[in-house]
């Protein structure tokens, strides 16, 4: 067949039949490989352990980083890497392992952190752990009646009312929670009045408050009291009380003595409640170093739970802020007496600009101090956590409940048998 007519239609008709024959053969397989995957990913999740809710561990802190860019929330603030939530810091973080896990590295690290930022902070430093690595000598505050450097503390210029020296003493004569009561709040009254007397009579001295308290007698005492609401205290017919009142005070009280020459020392005076209430507007404020070291802590552990009472009360007494930061810094927490307003300050300081970091061995720790009620209202308002290693296991107990739980519908292969 030569007519052009006739082979231009068998062309157009081959044309059509093979476009058509691959159309259809690439729909075909095309179907296929779409169905098989789709049956494949649906038998493939039916397989797999399904999350039904909990927390959901990850290994890489760049998942978390990444997640916390994405949602905007990423602060520049990181311990070890991993970096917090934007503003989690007003909500308080703690550190939890025995010894030797790297806590003091990390927080050494995070301190930097901070001080290229600015910001004030307030260090508990048992152990001078922080103080050779960030005090600075023209700057910073020591706090330390042991060691030469220590700022010109003056009782009377931090309390300046009836109710700051009742703040000081609830502190520096603390609840052990065993006995009458009447005994310490007897002897809290006696030194708040004694100490009131003596900033009235001008003669402000530790030398005089010690010996007004310890060692004059019991009538001298009742004299220089006289017209005071703690007269009643060293009345000469309750003899007898008055002198357990005052071994009472003498076991907590001594610890001011190693105060005694701090004044003729010709420094500049110091007090918590100035330093808080002023900042630094250029932003490289000073920190304030409360430490003890191991012979000596014990002597001294009343004074320092005083200083770091007094120093929440005053942060708690300034004005609302959001962007102002103040830092207190507790390592080996449960190495101090009771902190009474701890939990209501690390409730209410976020208002103030108040950030609180705390550090623990373990947990017992903490609920042997504050008991399980009040330890465990403390650990609740710690919203930041991080967890180090815990050898033994009810303390390994603990924290694998703190770390959570992720509720899985696991997938199980039946095999039937005959």
């Amino acid at each position: 067949m030569v007519d052009p007519y006739y082979i231009g239609v068998a062309m157009k008709l081959k044309d059509t039949a093979f476009w058509g024959w691959g159309f259809a053969s690439f729909t075909f397989v095309g179907g296929i490989l779409a169905v098989t995957w789709y049956l494949g990913d649906k038998g493939k999740k039916q397989r797999s352990d399904e999350i039904l809710g909990g927390r959901d561990l990850v290994d890489d802190v760049d998942v978390v980083n990444k997640k916390l860019k994405k949602e905007g929330k990423y602060s520049p603030l990181n311990l070890s890497g991993l970096h917090f939530p934007k503003y989690s810091e007003m909500q308080n973080y703690a550190l939890h392992g025995t010894v030797g896990t790297g806590k003091s590295t990390a927080m050494n690290d995070f301190l930097s952190q901070i001080r290229a930022k600015g910001d004030r902070v307030i260090i508990y430093d048992k152990g001078n752990n922080f103080v050779p690595i960030f005090y600075r000598q023209d700057r910073d505050v020591l706090l330390n009646p042991m060691d030469k450097r220590c700022a010109a503390w003056n009782l009377w210029d931090e309390c300046q009312s009836a109710v700051d020296f009742e703040n000081f003493a609830t502190t520096l004569l603390p609840d052990s929670g065993n006995g009458d009561p009447f005994w310490l709040l007897s002897a809290r009254h006696l030194f708040v009045e004694t100490a009131r007397r003596l900033a009235k009579e001008g003669d402000r001295s530790i030398y005089t408050l010690l010996n007004k308290l310890l060692s004059i007698t019991l009538a001298d005492l009742r004299e220089f009291l006289k017209g005071t609401d703690a007269s009643n205290l060293v009345e000469g017919s309750i003899e007898k009380t008055a002198m357990t009142i005052r071994t009472v005070l003498t076991s907590y009280v001594r610890s001011l003595r190693y105060l005694q020459g701090l004044d003729d020392q010709g420094k500049r005076p110091f007090n918590l409640r100035d330093w808080i209430a002023t900042e630094d507007p250029e932003g490289d404020n000073s920190w304030i170093f409360i430490s003890s070291d191991g012979r000596n802590h014990n002597a001294l552990k009343p004074l320092i739970t005083a200083w770091l009472y007094m120093s929440m009360v005053n942060i708690l007494g300034l004005s609302a802020s959001r962007e102002r930061r103040i830092w207190l810094f507790l390592d080996e927490l449960p190495s101090l007496h009771k902190l009474p307003n701890l939990p209501e300050f690390c409730a209410e300081a976020r208002k103030f600009g108040g950030c609180t970091f705390v550090a623990i061995q373990n947990f017992p720790q903490l609920r042997q101090i504050y008991g399980k009620d009040f330890a465990e209202s403390i650990w609740d308002l710690l919203n930041t956590r991080f967890f180090y290693r815990a050898p033994s296991g009810p303390v390994a107990e603990f924290v694998e409940i703190e770390l959570g739980e992720k509720r899985i519908k696991k997938f199980r292969v039946m095999t039937p048998t005959y």
